[in-house]
């Protein structure tokens, strides 16, 4: 981006000879030139060829070098970015996998103790153990009731 200013400042005194600027009674210009971008202004660009031939192609191309690189390394950081997140989602499916499977186990082994339970209380009925029978089928029957409670809450 290049701007050109013209700045006019009132002086008083003997008109005097500045690099810049010129002074015509008591009015003097200074014109001034700003230039950004990654690459020299056009007219400086003539004024290094100027001075060494071969000196803009010889910018160019180390600019192009750079812009190259920066391209390479951000190519690079992105794929090092993809790849993490690919190793994030392994992780968690792996995680959750993990958590099913372990539900899943406690899940039949509670089946499996209330069952027993179940049963013992039948045995327990039929040989007259009335009170016994009905404690322990007491305990598959709240472990039931307190999963059916806390469904759905969540965990703290």
């Amino acid at each position: 981006m290049e701007n050109d200013k013209l700045e006019k400042r009132h002086t008083g005194g003997a008109p005097q000879e500045e690099e810049g600027f010129q002074q015509r009674g008591q009015l003097r210009a200074f014109i001034s030139r700003e230039h950004s971008g990654p690459l020299p202004a056009p007219e400086d660009m003539e004024r290094y060829e100027a001075v060494l031939s071969g000196a803009a192609e010889r910018i160019f191309r180390k600019f192009e070098e750079q812009a190259s690189h920066r391209m390479e390394i951000e190519k690079v950081a992105l794929n090092a970015d993809i790849q993490a997140q690919q190793t994030h989602l392994h992780i968690v499916a792996r995680r959750e996998n993990a958590v099913s499977r372990s539900d899943l186990f406690g899940q039949t082994l509670g089946a499996l103790v209330a069952l027993g339970a179940i049963v013992g209380a039948i045995f327990l009925g039929f040989s007259g153990q009335t009170g016994a029978a009905v404690a322990l089928c007491s305990i598959p029957l709240a472990s039931i009731i307190q999963a059916m409670r806390t469904r759905g809450r969540p965990k703290t």
